[in-house]
């Protein structure tokens, strides 16, 4: 898969260093060692990694550990209910003070 994250890269002019790529939870369940491996050689190139829609299903603060995340978005279906329901207005900030 790295070499393929590479040749997708250079395929399309663009080079390793400064680009993005989005990893959503559900991806990383299956196969996670092989995954953060991958992870940390795209950013030993200068990729980053942002985790997207953190807290849709599989959330575990060991993903935060695990894998090398530049940034950790947090599931749209946490803030839309900040004002109604009290559990995520407990649970946002605190995901975003990690």
């Amino acid at each position: 898969m790295f070499a393929s994250c590479i040749r997708c890269c250079w395929k399309r002019g663009l080079r390793p260093a400064g680009s993005k790529l989005e990893i959503t939870e559900g991806v990383l369940i299956k196969r996670s060692v092989a995954r953060a491996s991958i992870l940390r050689r795209l950013k030993n190139l200068g990729s980053a990694s942002p985790m997207d829609d953190f807290g849709t299903g599989y959330s575990s603060l060991s993903y935060l550990q695990s894998f090398p995340f530049d940034k950790i978005k947090v599931d749209q279906g946490f803030i839309k209910n900040v004002t109604k329901a009290p559990q995520s207005a407990a649970i946002v900030p605190c995901r975003a003070g990690l």
